[in-house]
């Protein structure tokens, strides 16, 4: 205490600190473009996934910061045949 006391008679008292981030605040901001469609949910080994209006599952397991991230896998459906029963 006495060395914290010595440093501010020093410092004329004009310690200042520095705003922090709390909570709510994000360390990391990505975006995801809208076209991938809705968040889909997520999981450690899969990463997030989102899915299109035409069915199209993209799975995204590393976030960059201040970027859009890579898909690492993307299930298409194929267009509905009447034939095959797809």
């Amino acid at each position: 205490m006495l060395i914290f006391s010595g440093f501010v008679r020093e410092r004329g008292g004009r310690l200042r600190a520095k705003p922090q981030t709390g909570f709510g605040q994000a360390a990391l901001v990505s975006y995801v473009p809208r076209a991938w469609g809705q968040y889909r949910g997520g999981s450690q080994q899969s990463g997030l996934a989102f899915e299109d209006a035409s069915g199209t599952l993209r799975f995204i397991p590393n976030v960059p910061c201040d970027g859009t991230p890579q898909v690492a896998l993307e299930l298409r459906r194929p267009p509905a045949n009447s034939s095959s029963g797809n």
